[in-house]
């Protein structure tokens, strides 16, 4: 089966996921042509704010916080995606930088403890 779109949504909102499911668009995904990018980031949008508008400010940090890590994890999909038909010496490279941004990402949030 191949995906365009693959929306998770919750109680709290909506998030694009397409990237988590479909690791090879090549191979595994369709063309996104029913919207345009920025139209389905808007509706996601839309959708997380009308979701979250009476929720405190505290929860709605908490919330923001979550988006912006999944996104991270999102964009890491993506370039794995890159890495695996680029020569093995570009790889390692591209794959060491990314590891040094997970872990600088996680000092940043607090789950690990820099010395």
């Amino acid at each position: 089966m191949k995906l365009s779109y693959c929306i998770a949504f919750s109680g709290d909102g909506a998030t694009d996921v397409t990237r988590r499911y479909v690791r090879d668009p090549s191979k595994y995904g369709c063309p996104r042509k029913r919207a345009s990018e920025h139209t389905v980031m808007e509706i996601i949008k839309s959708i997380r704010s009308k979701r979250r508008e009476k929720l405190s400010k505290d929860d709605k940090i908490r919330l923001i916080k979550e988006d912006i890590r999944e996104e991270k994890e999102l964009q890491m999909y993506l370039v794995q995606g890159l890495v695996v038909g680029l020569p093995a010496s570009l790889s390692s490279n591209v794959l060491a930088l990314e590891a040094h941004e997970t872990q600088k990402s996680s000092v940043e949030r607090g789950d690990c403890k820099s010395f």
